[in-house]
């Protein structure tokens, strides 16, 4: 990392050149191998992010090197967050923090996104952004969806100790 880094922790609500800068890397990150997402699609992050800031203690963090957006994370609480107490639902026959956390939302966080510039992977910014959504939270379980066909986040999260509590099929559109 050659620029000088920043962080910043937004809650409610975010600039709306933070959310452009945000939508930017999202396209970049999960538009490509081995997400291969539409454009189209991706970039309606400034649609359903904000909404996801605003309800649930949601939080964006975003890193930057210099003027450019390095890395990103998104996170709100599992209370109110619909899309996600179906995921858990569906895990929690065979998952005890699955249905741990449908019954105590209030003390789940939900990582909706967490996303590194190609350029930057492997420097720490995915754990600067980790670190951020995660100070001063009252949520005592942290729960982040990884796809099986990504293997370099799935090979980060067994480095951070976290564990798998279930699989769930892609849905699709």
């Amino acid at each position: 990392m050659s620029s000088s880094v920043s962080c910043s922790t937004f809650s409610h609500s975010a600039p709306e050149n933070v959310w452009r800068g945000v939508q930017e890397l999202f396209v970049e990150s999960f538009s490509s191998a081995p997400y291969s997402g539409d454009s189209t699609e991706l970039s309606k992050i400034l649609e359903w992010g904000p909404e996801h800031l605003r309800h649930g203690r949601g939080r964006l963090v975003v890193v930057k090197l210099g003027e450019q957006v390095a890395g990103f994370a998104l996170g709100n609480a599992l209370c109110g967050d619909s899309s996600w107490q179906l995921i858990l639902s569906r895990l929690s026959g065979a998952s005890a923090e699955a249905a741990w956390a449908l019954h105590r939302q209030e003390e789940a966080l939900i990582v909706h996104e967490l996303a590194v510039r190609r350029s930057e992977r492997g420097n720490g910014i995915a754990s600067i952004c980790m670190a951020a959504l995660l100070e001063g939270r009252p949520e005592s379980q942290t729960f982040i969806g990884v796809y099986d066909r990504a293997l370099d986040a799935a090979s980060m999260c067994r480095r951070w100790h976290l564990t798998q509590i279930g699989q769930e099929p892609i849905q699709s559109n």
